[in-house]
């Protein structure tokens, strides 16, 4: 977060045999420099998935840069309304 807003999504799958693969991904408004990536996947390797090691080959870490174009909840949708049809009329069109 910076500030009030979500800059990076880090999506860890854990493997068998102690393996695991990140998907980061980043949002480009928010001007990521190679460095603070580099430092970001230390702090993922080193901190967060301490079992896991990239240099050892148990951890693998993809980066993607780019924009949220839309996020959908998991809230139920409420049901379509219901299309009153008068009779002799059919309600398909």
């Amino acid at each position: 977060m910076r500030g009030q807003r979500a800059v990076a999504t880090v999506d860890i799958h854990h493997l068998e045999g102690g393996r695991g693969v990140a998907m980061v991904v980043l949002d480009e408004d928010a001007g990521w420099t190679d460095e603070q990536i580099a430092d970001l996947h230390a702090a993922l390797d080193e901190e967060m998935l301490p079992g896991m090691d990239a240099a050892r080959g148990t951890l693998t870490l993809t980066t993607v840069v780019g924009r949220l174009v839309t996020n959908h909840d998991h809230e139920p949708a409420a049901p379509p309304a219901r299309r009153e049809t008068r009779p002799g009329r059919s309600s398909k069109h």
